[in-house]
């Protein structure tokens, strides 16, 4: 790929402004409101930037490029512009577009800082993990000096009250919201603490010799991370930290094959079919009201009594159904919260949920793949899915290109890695203690997928048969 540098004077104020904007995301500066600004800002610098990198493709490479992102283009448009959305205000419409240029500007920079002549991946990786860290050690200072370590396990079953009402001590943790400290769930910071503990099996494929500076980085980001889920301590977290090391053994100690084997593809095609025929299956029992393992015992025991699932059947339901019938507009394009049910209520009241001051969250998914099917119908759940799949494969093929920044790259596939495997299980939608009704998505505005969505953007690789190395699949400096 040509590519001219016009302006050195230029570039490295872009390349510090670049790396400005990912810290930031990742510290969450200033919250919700300050994310909106950070969306904004970085779909301008990657317009800007995809003019000075001067980035050209062939005509294979731009329909592979084109191919990838359609269901990422399907996902991210509908999830940002929604009936869920606009329904709740005009200003939503606004909020909408920044949601959407924020998630394709954050894209677009992950596909284009592999370019740039001066930010390599250690460099980008430092200022991210730099960001991670800060704050869960800032929010985990907070904590010990409000709660003290260990205060899930000494209080267990303690309550205070706040305003009238009582709260358990064991289900809540400090965390740094904006330019503020709140009580957050244990599920919504835990996932900023865990991907970061995920990074320390990278450290298994680096040389503390010649990568001195990235081993003691990722080290300490790693670490803060541990000790966070330590001393509260979050031990649904740290049991889900398991596999993730285990993963990361395998890996350093047993060689993976570039191509991909046959039994490795026969189990991705029976593993994503049961999957397909789960939520589809799924999908039908929810229209009809009923739970796909409410008959059958051992599927109750697998699906954990439907503390699992049931929000999921909620959410299917609302979204597929208006008036207990098939509902065509927001099955595709989400589900209405003021609706009004048979029963004369909306979504949106605690009647539907419950009945209870309480009720409203509900419908807290644990599983965020699912909130893509609230929040922007099933147009937004099956691009999501169809995109996963490709950044997949994309993640596999960017893991065997050269042995340059290997140990880099097995730390970015974890971070990536981890918060897939925290957010299908321990998402958390509701996340603020004193402000239970106040939903918060893990897709809109929110500052950590953002930082995701730049990973995958920056791991592409073409997957649709290319055999040459694509311009846009490779690292032009390393350290």
């Amino acid at each position: 790929m040509e590519q001219t540098n016009k302006n050195s004077g230029y570039g490295k104020i872009v390349s510090f402004l670049i790396l400005l904007l990912l810290g930031l995301t990742a510290f969450n500066f200033g919250g919700s409101i300050g994310t909106n600004y950070l969306e904004i800002i970085v779909f301008a610098v990657a317009m800007l930037s995809l003019v000075y990198f001067e980035v050209k493709l062939d005509k294979v490479e731009r329909n592979n490029l084109f191919f990838w992102l359609i269901p990422f283009v399907f996902f991210a448009f509908f999830v940002s512009i929604s009936i869920f959305w606009i329904s709740f205000s005009t200003n939503s419409i606004y909020t909408s577009i920044v949601s959407l240029l924020g998630i394709a500007g954050f894209m677009g920079l992950g596909l284009l800082l592999k370019k740039h002549p001066e930010i390599n991946l250690k460099i980008v990786l430092s200022f991210i993990l730099g960001g991670l860290a800060l704050i869960v050690l800032s929010s985990l200072i907070f904590t010990l000096v409000e709660y003290g370590p260990f205060y899930v396990t000494l209080h267990e079953n303690q309550e205070y009250f706040y305003d009238g009402s009582a709260f358990l001590v064991s289900s809540e943790t400090g965390w740094l919201s904006g330019f503020s400290f709140v009580s957050v769930t244990l599920g919504y910071a835990g996932v900023y603490a865990f991907i970061l503990a995920s990074t320390l099996p990278g450290l298994l494929f680096l040389n503390p010799r010649s990568q001195k500076i990235p081993f003691y980085f990722i080290l300490g980001a790693g670490l803060v991370g541990l000790l966070f889920l330590v001393l509260l301590p979050y031990k649904t977290a740290l049991l889900f930290l398991i596999p993730v090391y285990a993963l990361g053994l395998l890996i350093r100690f047993f060689k993976i094959p570039t191509k991909i084997p046959l039994w490795e593809k026969i189990t991705s095609l029976i593993a994503l079919g049961i999957t397909v025929i789960l939520v589809l299956f799924m999908l039908i029992m929810a229209i009809q009201g009923t739970d796909f393992y409410s008959s059958s015992s051992f599927l109750s025991r697998i699906f954990d009594n439907s503390r699992l699932t049931d929000p999921i059947n909620q959410t299917i339901n609302a979204t597929l159904k208006n008036y207990d019938s098939f509902s065509l507009i927001e099955s595709l394009f989400g589900m209405n919260p003021y609706q009004v049910t048979p029963q004369g209520i909306t979504y949106y009241s605690v009647s539907y949920w419950g009945g209870t001051a309480t009720a409203w969250p509900l419908i807290n998914l644990k599983t965020f793949e699912f909130s893509t099917l609230m929040e922007g119908g099933l147009m937004a759940f099956f691009g999501f899915c169809v995109f996963m799949v490709f950044a997949i494969m994309s993640f596999r093929s960017f893991l065997h290109r050269g042995t340059k920044q290997f140990g880099l790259r097995i730390v970015m596939a974890f971070l990536v890695l981890a918060y897939f495997l925290y957010m299908s299980f321990l998402s958390s939608s509701f996340p603020f203690i004193r402000e239970p009704y106040s939903y918060v998505s893990p897709f809109r505005s929110n500052s950590l997928f953002l930082i995701i969505v730049f990973l995958i953007g920056y791991s592409y690789t073409p997957i649709f048969g290319v055999k040459k190395v694509s311009s846009l699949s490779e690292d032009v400096r390393y350290e």
